[in-house]
């Protein structure tokens, strides 16, 4: 996700610490207060993260401990004459020009830390580029880019600038208080350590900057973390003592841009946004509305053209801001870049003694975006877990237990992948580099899995007899009967709510477990298939007849009401949320695109092969599996 770089309110320049603005009176280091935001009526709920609660909680067990590890990491200090300034020809209304967007967090209350996911991207990744001509070497993108209220020493987030010098794409920490900047390029190293699909698929890290005095002065300690998830821990950036001048804090977007075409970026967001409450040590969900007095509130992009939201969600900007997720997101606006589809053929089995297929095609099943940056996926006929970097070049693993058949993958908390074996009783884990190991359930066909809000995975399976199971990142199995018999559970998703929703086709009707084990069936759906938790915090099913009709797709509220679309000519199945916002789904032998409106626009394979399972992936693209043609494929939003 992404942050803004703050900004000054008088739209001339921005001011970033080491970085002189021509045209913006000097406040030296200080950070300047962000304009007024947009109404809180505005703001909607997004997707949860399933790892922000155990997250949380390790980083107060580490604080309580006194446990600091220290993170080794190359930065570069910004040189205090780099400029960034507004030639003449810059315009409000011109194609790029200075936008921003973001929240604001006003002062007051002992909140003095802020939590947040943030995008981040390679320099293949994200590439800031613009027309011949343009003055390309002053322009740069600050996404995300936060920082805490009542007087941070540190602002921090992703820094993308349009130059070949170690200082584009990179993590960006910056002292308010010593007028210093320092940038940690996004390369692999970084990205093995920090990075990881967030909960829509978005490459991201999680960073928290803080101080645990709950009334700041100039001797208070501030502090920059990373989540290092190899290590399970979180490690320490950046130290500093003072006090900065801004009292308010913030969380955004910030783009100052060569005139010429809008820049063809990937999404870029931030989400999960908390505030650290020194006093209790605990973390508090952004909300209009906090203890102490505390507000926020959204800042619009105003009128400038390249970002601005045109009001369909298929526009350039997105933003939610309730809980569970407070988030919001940029991205191209519509028509700046169009849908392609691109195969990738898996290898061929031949059937011979050696080869471990079934079949003649490998069947790839459930498919996923992996912490590494690759996409992972079951291949069911060929007993493997495969792994496809963004270029198509694969990789395969075959399972221990013959004919296994691994059905669904996911990413877990650990930094590894878990997947179901559907023709055995066991939940598979394989890392990054490719080591797998089994988990023994006490039931046969694990079908679909997750990861839940509480740090473990969540699954569903066993065909009529029907359960919901859970494991530990240990590999201790849990598991729970569906009160229905026949209930045939097919997907299963983390809710906006902090429980885990799951599809019973045999049933007809939703169920809904919560952490503790206890479940409830609701939703009366007919053969309900895929299930995802949408941007608008309600739960998105594909059905098999609307109503005892044609297939659609439904709206179910976490309170079970349902709001039915049916779509004639269509046959949804699984049903994931994009990084642009909208709903993708496997349509027959098309992907298509749900607005959250009733419309549904396709897009054909070619040969209209069948598609089976679809995720986001953290190239910004939809990933998604064609089992009877033997490969993946991929398809830009």
């Amino acid at each position: 996700m992404q942050r803004f770089g703050l900004l000054c309110v008088s739209r001339c320049a921005v001011m970033l610490v080491g970085f002189a603005v021509a045209g913006c009176s000097g406040h030296g280091g200080a950070l300047p207060s962000m304009p007024g935001g947009m109404p809180a009526s505005h703001l909607a709920q997004g997707k949860p993260d399933p790892r922000m609660a155990q997250l949380e909680t390790n980083f107060v067990r580490q604080l309580r401990a006194h446990s600091i590890a220290h993170a080794t990491l190359n930065g570069v200090a910004l040189p205090k004459t780099y400029a960034v300034h507004r030639p003449t020809g810059f315009s409000s209304a011109g194609g790029n020009d200075f936008e921003s967007l973001g929240f604001t967090i006003s002062s007051g209350g002992t909140y003095t830390g802020l939590l947040a996911v943030h995008s981040a991207y390679r320099p293949n990744d994200f590439t800031v580029t613009f027309p011949s001509g343009s003055p390309s070497t002053t322009s740069f993108v600050l996404a995300p880019y936060g920082y805490p209220p009542n007087g941070s020493c540190y602002a921090v987030g992703s820094f993308y600038a349009s130059t070949s010098s170690a200082i584009s794409n990179a993590f960006l920490v910056q002292n308010m208080c010593s007028n210093s900047t320092v940038a940690y390029p996004i390369n692999d190293a970084f990205r093995s350590a920090f990075v990881v699909p967030a909960a829509d698929g978005t490459p991201s890290y999680y960073t928290v900057t803080f101080t645990t005095d709950a009334h700041p002065t100039s001797s208070s300690v501030w502090r920059t973390w990373l989540y290092d998830f190899p290590a399970s821990q979180w490690v320490e950036v950046a130290e500093t003592t003072g006090l900065g001048s801004s009292t308010s804090g913030g969380d955004g977007f910030i783009a100052q841009l060569a005139q010429g075409l809008c820049p063809n970026i990937p999404t870029v967001a931030a989400s999960n946004l908390a505030l650290f409450d020194a006093s209790t040590q605990t973390f508090a969900s952004l909300q209009p509305t906090m203890s102490g007095g505390v507000t926020s509130s959204f800042v619009s992009p105003g009128t400038a053209s390249c970002f601005t939201d045109d009001g369909t969600h298929n526009g350039a900007v997105y933003q939610y801001g309730a809980v569970p997720n407070n988030e919001w997101i940029v991205q191209n606006k519509s028509g700046t870049q169009t849908q392609s589809i691109q195969q990738f053929p898996l290898p061929s089995c031949d059937l011979s003694p050696t080869n471990t297929c079934y079949y003649h095609t490998r069947t790839p099943d459930g498919i996923a975006a992996g912490p590494d940056g690759n996409l992972w996926f079951a291949e069911l006929d060929a007993n493997s877990i495969g792994r496809m970097t963004p270029a198509g070049t694969v990789t395969e693993w075959e399972i221990p237990t013959a004919r296994g058949e691994p059905a669904d993958i996911a990413a877990g908390p650990d930094g590894n992948l878990w997947f179901t074996e559907s023709n055995s009783n066991k939940i598979g884990r394989i890392t990054p580099s490719g080591a797998i190991t089994e988990f023994t359930l006490p039931h046969y066909d694990p079908l679909a899995i997750t990861a839940g809000p509480d740090g473990n995975l969540w699954f569903v399976g066993g065909g009529g007899y029907g359960y919901v199971g859970r494991i530990t990142t240990a590999g201790v199995v849990t598991t729970w009967a569906t009160p229905t018999s026949g209930s045939y559970p097919q997907d299963i998703t983390a809710g906006p709510d902090g429980a885990l929703w799951f599809t019973e086709l045999g049933g007809n009707q939703l169920g809904r477990i919560t952490t503790a084990g206890t479940i409830t069936e609701l939703a009366s759906i007919w053969a309900p298939g895929g299930i995802t938790t949408g941007r608008d915090g309600n739960l998105w099913v594909t059905d098999g007849g609307f109503q005892g009709g044609a297939p659609g797709i439904d709206q179910v509220t976490t309170g079970g009401t349902v709001t039915g679309y049916p779509t004639a000519g269509h046959s949804p199945g699984a049903i994931t949320v994009g990084n642009d916002g909208n709903l993708w789904l496997t349509d027959g032998g098309s992907i298509g695109r749900f607005n959250y409106g009733g419309t549904i626009t396709d897009y054909a394979i070619p040969a209209n092969t069948q598609t089976n399972d679809i995720a986001a992936g953290p190239d910004g693209n939809l990933w998604f599996t064609e089992p009877g043609a033997n490969t993946i494929g991929r398809i830009t939003p």
